[in-house]
């Protein structure tokens, strides 16, 4: 389980510098304030329009003068906002705009502008008489913004300008400087991984009713595994760094993913006994799972906070003892609609495909497993036929290619078919593929014709 206390200091403390910096739009990259897109919800919006409330400064916006402005002198600020709009929560007024630099402060007076659903605001600015009152080029100006309506899809941008007549910062032209800079976006803030994957091996030598304990990718246990699952890293896999609230909170997983849902794994149930836990080693059954009626779906039979809780898909065949089925899993957090995939069961072996083996008693097949590695080399069978066949395995189905050897396996040996006289058949060995080779020959007893087929084989 995550350490709420821990996640909630290391977010704020990611958050902190930009939750008391405000926009700069100077800046050769501007730190622009991004909206998580999953945090939205209905409430948030208007018109289309994501409504977004500072919590600090966050939307305040600082700009160079860029022009100068002598002592006793008026001019003009214009503000234009584009991708956005000003709210009732904005609260422009005469006192949000001001400049640092001159000893005294300049009069500034909102002339215009700055209502709710508004894009622009007018402010006349007038210094002091003195001259350390005067505005030079590099003086900031701060805009305190409170609140903003921004666009969903384009970044919300602020553009200033000076103007030296009232008439030319009404109407937006004549600008006797000009600065632009996006103060605030919406963005994904999720990156879709809420799963961790793990890789169990199933062995060939205890006809896959066990897994492996050593090497590469082996179970838990001999008869306990997992494919992994909802991961404990969920905070910082799923969850990116750098984004908001509408509120202008640091987001958090409970902003963007249901606290409270179901858990539901996707693959082959058909074998073992299967179970949700909350660590990796698979130990206390955490959470049950209800297995459809295919046994290709198992879900949790209540509801799991994956904002906090791990859940992992776990496996246990001591009671069973039946075949572990290889094949591929995947997760997904119900409400949420996210899916990822998990791991896999896999075979220590390499997979011989035979796709046509016959028993009719005109031909005589046999196979040929060529095994260059020095080591034994222990093999199983398993078949696949058409509707109304049946096969047994035969005595030859299962057994053992000596290190650097040929291994000659009738076909008659391998199974016995009843229905038609003809199936598939797939040999797992346990040995690399680089070391193993096969083929089928076939005899035509009537006319002693021969045919040969190279084997795919795959690891």
């Amino acid at each position: 389980m995550l350490n709420k206390k821990l996640l909630a200091v290391s977010i704020a403390a990611l958050f902190t510098a930009s939750a008391n910096a405000a926009v700069d739009i100077d800046l050769t990259t501007v730190p622009t304030v991004n909206y998580a897109q999953e945090a939205i919800a209905a409430a948030n919006l208007r018109d289309g329009f994501l409504t977004v409330a500072a919590a600090g400064n966050q939307l305040n916006t600082v700009f160079n003068a860029g022009f100068a402005v002598p002592q006793a002198t008026t001019r003009y600020v214009r503000i234009q906002l584009a991708n956005a709009r000003f709210t009732t929560l904005s609260g422009i007024a005469s006192a949000s705009l001001s400049v640092a630099g001159p000893t005294q402060a300049p009069s500034i007076t909102l002339l215009s502008g700055g209502a709710d659903k508004g894009t622009s605001a007018v402010f006349q600015v007038t210094t002091d008489a003195n001259l350390a009152d005067a505005i030079a080029i590099a003086n900031d100006f701060t805009l305190a913004i409170a609140g903003l309506e921004i666009s969903q899809t384009a970044p919300a941008t602020l553009t200033y300008t000076m103007h030296e007549t009232l008439t030319t910062a009404v109407g937006g032209t004549g600008a006797l400087y000009t600065k632009s800079g996006a103060i605030a976006t919406v963005k994904a803030t999720t990156t879709g991984v809420v799963a961790a994957a793990t890789t169990s091996t199933a062995s060939v030598a205890k006809d896959f009713k066990e897994f492996t304990t050593s090497g590469t990718n082996p179970g838990i246990s001999a008869t306990l595994a997992t494919v992994g699952g909802v991961a404990a890293s969920v905070g910082t896999t799923y969850l990116s760094t750098g984004t908001l609230t509408p509120a202008s909170a640091p987001t958090a997983l409970a902003d963007v993913l249901d606290a409270s849902q179901a858990v539901r794994f996707t693959g082959d149930f058909t074998f073992g006994t299967w179970f949700g836990a909350a660590a990796a080693t698979c130990g206390a059954v955490s959470e049950a799972l209800t297995l459809n009626a295919t046994e290709s779906t198992a879900t949790t039979a209540g509801t799991v906070d994956v904002t906090t809780d791990q859940v992992h898909l776990c496996v246990n065949n001591a009671v069973t003892k039946e075949v572990i089925n290889r094949g591929s899993y995947s997760v997904t957090l119900v409400d949420d609609a996210i899916t990822n995939d998990l791991g896999s069961i896999v075979y220590d072996t390499t997979s011989i495909a035979i796709p046509y083996l016959t028993t009719f008693d005109s031909y005589n097949q046999r196979v040929y497993i060529i095994n260059k590695g020095v080591n034994p080399a222990a093999y199983t069978t398993s078949f696949r036929s058409e509707d109304g066949t049946t096969a047994v395995a035969g005595t030859a189905a299962t057994g053992t290619v000596p290190g650097n050897s040929v291994l000659s396996i009738k076909a008659t040996d391998l199974v016995t078919l009843t229905g038609k006289t003809r199936t598939s058949a797939t040999i797992e060995i346990e040995a690399t593929s680089g070391n193993i080779t096969a083929t089928t020959q076939t005899v035509n007893l009537s006319d002693e014709s021969t045919d040969t087929v190279a084997l795919v084989v795959s690891q």
